[in-house]
């Protein structure tokens, strides 16, 4: 491109434009333009609008908090440049305290509740974002979490398909049945766009193109953390 642009067999016109592109790279207002969005990118950097600034994760241990000490954070965090904060209800790191005012509240009650709806209308009159996690547990859970409502795991296991007969696997306890599938291929190495529904109360296992694997998937639940 370039051995065309300054070939001495280019036109005059060709040559006109070249050197009015080379004038223009090379002029003051050239310059000055590229340094005024220079400096306009750092003004952006310098102050961010109020959907790029970022978020802090908000912890709040008990949780203890006041309305007072909530809005002191909230501005204090606001005149930072901070944009917004993801709130974490989390355990408690001392017990109620009468003397040192310390009162940890007991998670989604009307007292906890409240201080959620102050914190995020309080951030919001600051032009703050607001979110919340559900707790500090992973997976959540808790004495009173029964089998059926607690967190659970897909175990998902690829069988070599070695004779006719269905043999699915056993459960562990906890475990239930969810699907299971027949893929043309080995355990390692199959066809996903092969598979087929396959029935785990079947005696055999449908014919097919050699090999097989079956592909069983069970949900496993966790017991209820104590």
């Amino acid at each position: 491109m370039w051995r065309w642009l300054f070939s001495p067999l280019a036109s005059n016109g060709r040559r006109t434009i070249c050197l009015a592109l080379a004038l223009l790279l090379t002029s003051p207002l050239h310059r000055v333009a590229e340094s005024e969005s220079l400096q306009s990118l750092q003004e952006t950097f310098q102050n961010p609008p109020a959907d790029a600034r970022p978020l802090m994760r908000w912890w709040w241990f008990g949780p203890a908090v006041t309305m007072r000490e909530l809005k002191i954070e909230l501005e204090a965090m606001q005149k930072a440049g901070i944009g917004g904060v993801e709130i974490q209800p989390v355990y408690p790191l001392m017990l109620d305290d009468p003397v040192k005012g310390i009162r940890n509240l007991k998670y989604l009650s009307p007292e906890f509740l409240n201080a959620v709806t102050f914190a995020n209308q309080t951030a919001r009159s600051l032009g703050l974002r607001v979110d919340i996690t559900l707790g500090s547990g992973w997976p959540y859970g808790g004495p009173k979490t029964t089998l059926a409502l607690a967190a659970g795991k897909l175990r998902a296991v690829a069988l070599p398909v070695t004779t006719a007969a269905n043999a699915p696997p056993p459960l562990a306890d906890g475990e239930s049945f969810i699907a299971a599938f027949l893929v043309n291929g080995t355990p390692k190495s199959f066809d996903p766009s092969s598979a087929k529904p396959l029935d785990p109360t079947a005696t055999t296992i449908p014919a097919g193109s050699s090999p097989q694997t079956a592909l069983p998937a069970c949900a496993r639940l966790h017991c209820p953390q104590r």
